[in-house]
C-alpha cells in the first residue's frame, strides 16, 4: 500500500510508493529504490555446500574412539594445507581437519574412509615444467617412489598476474585432480598473460606432498 505524504513532485514528499522511498534531508528530497539482492547460489557453491554437509554428517556419525584417534593424530601431524601456507604444524581442530580430509576424498571420487592417515606418501615429484604454445599450456611432471591408483596431482592456478605482483590467497583456484601416472596435463588459458601454477601429490587417505611452483607466459 502506498504511504506517501505530500505531492510526489514537491519538496514535502515522503514515504514509499511503487518500490520507491522518498526522504527529505536538509531541505533536499531524494527518491531511492530498495536494493534487490542477487542470488548467492551457483552450481559450484551448491556442490561444495553438499560436500561440506556430507562431511559434517560423517563426523557426527563417528564413534567416540574414532573421534579420540583424530584428536590424538592432529596433535603431531604437520602438513601442507594450501598453496599460500608454508610447511607448519597443524593449527586446526580435529573436526576441521577431518572435514578437509573427507572433502578431499569426495573430490577425488574415492570411497570414504573415516580413520586417520596411517602412513605418509612415499612418492615425490622430482621434476616439473610448464610450457606454452600460444594459449595452450602443458604441465609435465616426473614422480619417483611408490604410489597407488588413488594418488593424484593436485593443480592450482593463479592468473592472469600483473608483472611484479605476487599472487594472493584469493587468486589461487584449484583446477583439477589429475591421475598421477598421466605425467602431463594441458590447460587452455588466455593469450599473452602471465600465470603461476602449483602442483603437488595428493592422496585421499594420506598426507599431501610439498608444492612445486611453476610460472608460464602464454603467447599472443
Amino acid at each position: 500500500m502506498a504511504k506517501v505524504t505530500g505531492p510526489l513532485h514537491s519538496q514535502e514528499a515522503s514515504g514509499s510508493v511503487g518500490g520507491l522511498t522518498f526522504r527529505t534531508h536538509r531541505g533536499l528530497t531524494t527518491a531511492s529504490a530498495k536494493p534487490i539482492g542477487l542470488s548467492v547460489h551457483s552450481r559450484l557453491k551448491d556442490a561444495q555446500l553438499a560436500r561440506m554437509r556430507a562431511a559434517q554428517a560423517r563426523w557426527r556419525a563417528l564413534s567416540t574412539s574414532l573421534r579420540s584417534s583424530w584428536r590424538t593424530y592432529i596433535k603431531d601431524v604437520s602438513y601442507f594445507q594450501y598453496p599460500w601456507k608454508h610447511y607448519r604444524k597443524a593449527k586446526v581442530t580435529a573436526y576441521a581437519f577431518f572435514l578437509s580430509y573427507a572433502i578431499r576424498q569426495m573430490l577425488m571420487h574415492a570411497p570414504p574412509r573415516d580413520s586417520p592417515p596411517t602412513f605418509p606418501i612415499t612418492a615425490y615429484i622430482t621434476a616439473a615444467e610448464a610450457h606454452a604454445d600460444l594459449n595452450l599450456v602443458t604441465v609435465t611432471w616426473q614422480i619417483e617412489g611408490d604410489y597407488d591408483d588413488n594418488t593424484r596431482i593436485e593443480l592450482f592456478i593463479a592468473g592472469p598476474i600483473r608483472p611484479g605482483r605476487t599472487p594472493q590467497p584469493s587468486d589461487w583456484q584449484r583446477d583439477a585432480f589429475i591421475p598421477a601416472a598421466n605425467g602431463t596435463w594441458s590447460l587452455d588459458l588466455r593469450r599473452n598473460r602471465d600465470y603461476a601454477i602449483l602442483i603437488r601429490l595428493a592422496h585421499p587417505y594420506d598426507y599431501v606432498g610439498p608444492f612445486w611452483a611453476l610460472s608460464v607466459h602464454t603467447e599472443g
